[in-house]
């Protein structure tokens, strides 16, 4: 279990973890002080997984070994020029969202941060969601345009492909028009 505490509305928190297996259920505090940004992102096993804006402003994602008495957080996504908006841990990928440009772009990546590709958005725009837990094989995301309403798109994490899942109707045609930037 992740407890994240924070004083006030800033994005500074103090992470601890509870072993809800252990007898005695103390907290153990991962990341002391309420000086950063952790953002639990997932784990596997015992490797946690957080965002963070520790020594990058623009976010990272590092990950700690929760059983290794000690252990330092290790980069795994270093911070980039786009702002790292949002991560997703499922099936064996890391989901991203960043920000370039006024715009969502999805990219990829494996365990170990290496880089997978960008997922095909139906445009150019803002996307978000991919929630799910780490053995889901689909995840869901809405996406939304200046020529495109709120939609929801379903990703398949084993194939890769995207495809509609709610759309409202329409009474034109959004792949008539054209948005650049």
């Amino acid at each position: 279990f992740v407890l994240t505490s924070s004083v006030g509305t800033d994005d500074r928190y103090e992470v601890n973890v509870i072993d809800l297996q252990s007898k005695d259920k103390k907290p153990k505090t991962i990341f002391p002080g309420f000086t950063d940004n952790w953002s639990y992102a997932g784990n596997v096993g015992t490797k946690f997984y957080f965002l963070t804006n520790k020594g990058a402003p623009k976010m990272k994602l590092v990950a700690l070994d929760i059983a290794k008495p000690g252990a330092q957080p290790t980069t795994i996504i270093p911070e980039a020029e786009a702002t790292l908006d949002g991560v997703s841990i499922m099936n064996g990928k890391i989901i991203t969202q960043y920000l370039v440009d006024a715009k969502t772009e999805v990219r990829l990546y494996d365990l170990a941060g290496k880089s997978l590709g960008k997922l095909p958005l139906p445009g150019m725009g803002t996307a978000g969601g991919f929630g799910g837990d780490m053995k889901d094989k689909e995840t869901f995301f809405s996406f939304s345009s200046f020529t495109r309403p709120a939609s929801v798109y379903r990703y398949d994490l084993t194939t890769g492909a995207v495809t509609p899942w709610a759309e409202p109707k329409l009474t034109f045609n959004p792949d008539d028009y054209t948005v650049e930037q």
